[in-house]
C-alpha cells in the first residue's frame, strides 16, 4: 500500500534514508538524516511511503506545483530492491499527476545512480540537460 507518511513513520523513515549514502552526495552538508530533517520534509513537501505488513519498504519525497511535480527522492529498502517497489512508487506519482491534471514530472539523479536511470528509462522518462551542482558554505 502507498500512502502519505504520518508522524508515526518518522523513526522508520530516518532509518530508511540513512541506509543509502546515494541520497546525500559527496558534498552534502547532511552527514546523516535526523528526525528533524524528516519532520521538516513532511511539513514542506509531500512524503509517501510504500508499506507491506506494517513495514515501510520504500518512500518518495516530492513537491507539487501548479504545472509539474518535482520528485526529490525515491528510496527502497536495500533488502527489498528488485521487487517492483520503485516502479509502484513511480506509478503512484504518475497517478497523482493525472488526478491533478498535471502533465509533467521532473526529477534528477546522480550520474552514478545507474539503477534509478534505468527505472526512469523503463517508465518512458526522457533525459534532459546535464547540470553542474554548485554550493558554498556560509
Amino acid at each position: 500500500m502507498i500512502r502519505l507518511a504520518k508522524s508515526k513513520d518518522i523513526a522508520k523513515l530516518v532509518t530508511l534514508y540513512n541506509s543509502s549514502k546515494n541520497l546525500r552526495g559527496e558534498d552534502s552538508k547532511i552527514s546523516e538524516y535526523h528526525k528533524e530533517n524528516i519532520k521538516e520534509y513532511m511539513k514542506k513537501k509531500k512524503f509517501y511511503v510504500y508499506e507491506e505488513t506494517n513495514q515501510i519498504l520504500g518512500a518518495m519525497l516530492l513537491e507539487i506545483y501548479s504545472d509539474y511535480i518535482y520528485l526529490h527522492t525515491i528510496i527502497v529498502d536495500k533488502d527489498n530492491r528488485g521487487k517492483g517497489i520503485g516502479t509502484k512508487l513511480m506509478q503512484k506519482l504518475e497517478q497523482l499527476a493525472k488526478d491533478k491534471k498535471i502533465t509533467s514530472i521532473e526529477a534528477d539523479t546522480e550520474e552514478e545512480n545507474i539503477k534509478m536511470q534505468a527505472l526512469f528509462k523503463k517508465l518512458g522518462y526522457k533525459r534532459g540537460k546535464n547540470f553542474i551542482f554548485f554550493m558554498k558554505e556560509i
